[in-house]
C-alpha cells in the first residue's frame, strides 16, 4: 500500500478500444415473387457422396470435387376432380405413385415450400421428388420411370391437415397388410405408417371416394 502523503499513481492515457458487438446472424429473409416465380422446368443440381445441394433459387453451387447433373422431372398428374397444383397457396399433397407392370403402388406426402422460422423460404424439390421408399426407388429403377403413374389425390393448406391425411390414408388402404391377389407379394412398398398424436384442424371430407376412384382408374 502506498504511504499517507504519496502522490496517487496516475491513470493510463491509453483509452481502450470500445467492444465491437459481433454481427447479428443472418436471418432468411421472407420469401418473395421472384422465388415464387422461379422457372423450375429445367432442373440441375450438383452431387457429392451422392447428396444434393440446391439453393432457394433453383440454381446449384458448384465445389471441388462436385460434378453436375440433370434430374428427371416427376411426371405429377392430377386426379379429375381435383385443382390444379398450386405451389404458391398451399402447403403440400397426398400423392400416390402405381406400378404399372407389378401393380404396386406407394402412398405418400410432399410439402411444397421449405420453411424457416415459419417462414417460407424456397421451394422442395417437390417437382423431381419420386417418394422416400426405397423399395420405389429400386422398382423405378428396375422397370424404368414411364412405367409409373404418379397421381395427386389432394392438396392441403396446413401441416397438420396434410400429415393427416397420409396416415388415414395409409390405415384405410392396408398399406401394412394387404397382398396381391395373384401372390404373396406386398401391395404397397410402404413400409412404416406415421403416429399422429393431434387433432388436425383441416379434413378431407371425401378422401375415400377420391381414393377408391384412383384406384380404380388403375
Amino acid at each position: 500500500m502506498p504511504k499517507k502523503g504519496s502522490p496517487k499513481p496516475k491513470k493510463s492515457s491509453v483509452k481502450k478500444s470500445p467492444r465491437k458487438d459481433a454481427s447479428p446472424r443472418s436471418r432468411p429473409r421472407r420469401m418473395d415473387d421472384s422465388i415464387l416465380d422461379q422457372d423450375v422446368s429445367t432442373v440441375t443440381s450438383s452431387t457429392r457422396a451422392g447428396r444434393t445441394r440446391t439453393t432457394a433459387r433453383g440454381s446449384s453451387k458448384k465445389k471441388a470435387g462436385t460434378t453436375s447433373r440433370s434430374i428427371t422431372l416427376t411426371p405429377w398428374e392430377v386426379s379429375s376432380d381435383e385443382e390444379e397444383l398450386d405451389p404458391k397457396w398451399f402447403f403440400g399433397f397426398l400423392y400416390i405413385v402405381y406400378n404399372k407392370k407389378t401393380k404396386q403402388k406407394y402412398v405418400g406426402r410432399k410439402q411444397f415450400k421449405r420453411y424457416s422460422k415459419k417462414k417460407a423460404v424456397g421451394y422442395t424439390d417437390w417437382k423431381t421428388y419420386k417418394g422416400s421408399s426405397k423399395y420405389l426407388h429400386q422398382a423405378i429403377k428396375d422397370y424404368g420411370l414411364n412405367n409409373f403413374k404418379f397421381v395427386v389425390v389432394h392438396q392441403y393448406e396446413t401441416r397438420g391437415g396434410l400429415t393427416y391425411a397420409e396416415a388415414n390414408a395409409q390405415h384405410k388402404l392396408d398399406v401394412l397388410t394387404n397382398k396381391l391377389d395373384s401372390q404373396e407379394e406386398r401391395e404397397y412398398y410402404n413400409r412404416q405408417i406415421g403416429g399422429i398424436k393431434f387433432v388436425p384442424k383441416e379434413v378431407c371430407q371425401n378422401l375415400n371416394e377420391k381414393l377408391d376412384k384412383i384406384l380404380e382408374e388403375f
